[in-house]
């Protein structure tokens, strides 16, 4: 249960339980082994986040997580442990106290409360890297990449035909606007994204829901066009594979892009775009 799933109102039914299992906290040891997910309310007691407190316990970060949504339980040695760590603290078990610490770790919107969020391990220094500037440092990098065939193919056909572009573009995905999704070629340009077009030489085996192993291009793209398509409703989706791509495969790689072109159909390619930027 990462924090920033954890909901005011499923916080506030542990604290309720945990109340009542450990006598208004009077036996701690009792509510650990009955009641694990009590956990989390004796961290935010402590103001310690997951990390530094597993560290202190000896209990690793994905035993305290597995913990904390009750999916494992605590043994004697370990509870016993948690007692040694909180037996000379300050523990403030008051419902408002604990909201509060609850509420300092949810908001990103102040410097104060990102910092306790650093400091306690439950984001990573890079997460607090504006968006702009993590974007300019990915592009800097992405420029000493070297284009493969296919995508020195698409860029062939486009300068000829002298459709403007940019090539290697990474995207900030709107759902998790710390990440970034780098497509291969976006047409016209970034802040205009019309066109997004997908290179693939990739086949990948898996099997279907019968058994059989099955063949087709670029299966991982499917599932980046799933995501671009998420955020980007407007934009048209390209793939491009170099090899042959038979129905079904193409029917699958049309679940996530709306043209599928193979090396034979590279030519259309200009045609295809061109329409597409017509009808916007």
């Amino acid at each position: 249960m990462g924090i920033m799933k954890l909901r005011e109102r499923e916080l506030r039914k542990i604290f309720e339980k945990s109340k009542k299992d450990s006598n208004n906290f009077r036996n701690i040891k009792k509510m650990l082994l009955e009641f694990p997910q009590s956990l989390v309310i004796l961290r935010f007691a402590m103001q310690e986040g997951r990390k530094k407190f597993g560290e202190k316990c000896q209990i690793s970060y994905s035993e305290m997580e597995l913990i904390e949504k009750g999916k494992k339980r605590l043994g004697e040695k370990r509870a016993q442990r948690i007692l040694e760590h909180i037996k000379d603290s300050n523990l403030n078990f008051n419902w408002n106290f604990i909201k509060k610490v609850y509420m300092q770790f949810l908001d990103y919107s102040k410097n104060g409360a990102k910092q306790i969020l650093l400091e306690n391990k439950f984001i990573r220094p890079q997460d607090l890297i504006p968006l702009e500037q993590k974007r300019n440092n990915l592009i800097k990098l992405l420029k000493l990449r070297p284009m493969d065939k296919n995508e020195q193919n698409i860029y062939r056909i486009l300068k000829s035909n002298m459709i403007p572009f940019e090539k290697q573009v990474p995207i900030a995905n709107s759902l998790q606007s710390s990440k970034m999704i780098v497509v291969d070629f976006v047409i016209p340009s970034s802040d205009r994204p019309k066109v997004i077009i997908e290179a693939t030489a990739a086949k990948i085996k898996f099997r279907d829901g019968d058994g059989d192993q099955l063949t087709t291009p670029g299966f991982r793209k499917i599932i980046l066009g799933y995501r671009l398509k998420k955020f980007l409703p407007q934009t048209k989706l390209i793939l491009f594979s170099s090899g042959e791509v038979d129905e079904s495969s193409k029917n699958l790689l049309l679940e996530g892009f709306d043209f599928v072109v193979n090396s034979n159909g590279l030519n259309n390619l200009p045609d295809i775009i061109k329409g597409i930027l017509n009808a916007n």
